[in-house]
């Protein structure tokens, strides 16, 4: 036989519903500097935990500045656990520069150089739909491509944007 719960008798019922409908988003509320290092790592905001089975659309508003034009700066994708398929788009420019360059592919994107035109703001936009096959931890990796002494910075108010696209079967 059926039975039915009322929804008002579920704790929390309708935030968690709430939550697997709209756009979570994680923003970092503090600059994070990295000079001296050319390992990329992910930043210690922009993660996101992803459980096996589900899919989910993501984007990225990363925005940076290079103390100087020596120190160029690159990015790449992480995830720790396994996927079925990825698609990602990105965007980015050069510290300094004026010219957006368009990636996309449907993988992971790897370590991506990025020369800089001279020192000031940079961005890079990303766009992802990851079907993750089993659990992991997605992150976004930056640092410098040249070690230098100088600071290169992502700054905060850069955000990981993220929306469930489809639940794992029961």
């Amino acid at each position: 036989f059926p039975v039915t719960i009322p929804t008002s008798t579920i704790d929390n019922f309708n935030s968690e519903v709430q939550a697997l409908q709209t756009w979570q988003y994680v923003v970092k509320d503090t600059d994070e500097t990295k000079n001296s290092t050319t390992t990329l790592a992910n930043d210690t905001v922009l993660v996101k935990t992803i459980q096996g089975g589900e899919v989910w659309r993501m984007q990225l508003r990363v925005l940076l500045t290079a103390a100087n034009d020596t120190m160029d700066y690159k990015f790449a994708l992480n995830y720790s656990g396994s996927t079925n398929a990825v698609y990602c788009k990105a965007r980015y420019v050069a510290a300094g520069g004026t010219t957006e360059t368009i990636l996309s592919q449907s993988s992971l994107i790897g370590s991506t150089s990025v020369t800089a035109a001279t020192s000031g703001f940079a961005y890079v936009d990303i766009d992802i739909l990851l079907d993750a096959n089993t659990g992991g931890t997605f992150g976004f990796q930056w640092a410098q491509d040249s070690s230098d002494a100088g600071n290169l910075t992502v700054l905060k108010g850069s955000y990981l944007a993220s929306t469930l696209a489809a639940l794992p079967p029961l």
